[in-house]
């Protein structure tokens, strides 16, 4: 399979990656990108991603983004490892007031 490379140039304040390139999703849900292996969780109304044709971009700020189409399938930082959306805070679930609860 030969390896689109793809640099994009954006005005400045836009999320704007320096490389792109196509790989496909193996059978255990990882890819391989520059000696780097990303693991992808589990999306929802997916089963797995195996053999999905992704794009992996490669950010000026060293970190990767795995996209399939439009939908973002995950973030990661310079070493391979998952960037977490909450930033490594546990996200907070919202409690329902017991007075509500009541009614």
């Amino acid at each position: 399979m030969g390896h689109a490379r793809e640099y994009t140039l954006t005005p400045p304040g836009a999320w704007s990656w320096e490389l792109t390139e196509p790989r496909v999703v193996a059978k255990d849900n990882t890819l391989v990108f520059h000696k780097l292996i990303f693991q992808i969780d589990k999306q929802p109304g997916r089963c797995s991603c195996d053999r999905a044709r992704v794009l992996v971009r490669e950010h000026r700020d060293g970190t990767h983004s795995i996209w399939l189409g439009p939908q973002c399938l995950g973030l990661c930082d310079a070493r391979g490892r998952p960037i977490s959306p909450y930033n490594g805070k546990k996200r907070k679930r919202s409690r329902v007031p017991s007075s509500a609860q009541a009614a």
